[in-house]
């Protein structure tokens, strides 16, 4: 791979990582605000003496936590793409550095 290429590759996984980052806080305010509409329906049912369902808030958030565990996911093959490139990144870094101290290729 070029440096270049690389470069760009790791300016592609911080947008991701932004991207991702985005979404985890948006669904971890929507698991907050669930949560409480969720009571407040509960209560409501209370006082109309309706028959609670006690796993409401649960069938609600389950799909956040998946939304969630899907980010996390995502999260983790990230970091493992970017060791990948970065870490190939610094090998091209390397190479060109002794290529610029040890012009013409001849060991000394």
């Amino acid at each position: 791979m070029s440096m270049s290429r690389e470069t760009k590759l790791l300016v592609e996984i911080k947008d991701i990582r932004g991207e991702l980052s985005i979404l985890k806080m948006v669904l971890k305010v929507q698991k907050i605000i669930m949560s409480q509409m969720w009571g407040i329906v509960e209560e409501g049912k209370i006082k109309l003496g309706k028959e609670q369902d006690p796993h409401a808030s649960y069938k609600c958030n389950r799909i956040l936590e998946i939304h969630l565990f899907r980010i996390k996911n995502m999260e983790e093959l990230d970091n493992k793409a970017y060791d990948e490139v970065y870490s190939s990144n610094t090998g091209c870094l390397s190479m060109e550095d002794h290529d610029s101290k040890n012009p013409g290729g001849m060991a000394r």
